[in-house]
């Protein structure tokens, strides 16, 4: 319970393309726990409006839902990195530009969202540091 970690979890779909995939990633994303011991960081009315693909920029266009989680710096990181992680799956993305109801706004911890995020090449990458 001490730390929280980001897990790949594989689901069996519909044969999806590349611009198919975000919409149905952000449906899995919504649907909150799976079991006792996983859950999701994205508010349930998180919708996505809508999605494109240009280039190796996935813009992602969310309602005003995905600001709802009360606060909270690690909540809002969360939500960012299991954004960022589950996009690895749209082949040729490397980055992600997230709009909120169609416009660039700081989420509510601050975390600035006003200009692309690179999609990180490791899952919980995590440096400890020996004294």
């Amino acid at each position: 319970d001490e730390y929280v970690f980001i897990l790949p979890v594989s689901f069996k779909t519909e044969i999806l393309t590349e611009d198919e995939k975000p919409e149905r990633i952000v449906e899995f994303l919504r649907e909150g726990a799976i079991g006792d011991k996983l859950f999701t960081e994205i508010p349930g009315e998180t919708e996505l409006i809508k999605s494109s693909i240009k280039e190796n920029l996935l813009t992602l266009d969310f309602n005003s839902g995905i600001t709802s989680y009360g606060g909270g710096t690690a909540r809002e990181d969360g939500i960012l990195k299991q954004i960022l992680y589950s996009m690895k799956q749209v082949d040729g993305v490397e980055r992600v530009r997230i709009l909120i109801e169609g416009g660039t706004k700081d989420l509510p911890e601050g975390s600035d969202i006003s200009k692309p995020l690179l999609i990180p090449r490791e899952i919980n990458d995590v440096v400890d540091f020996i004294d």
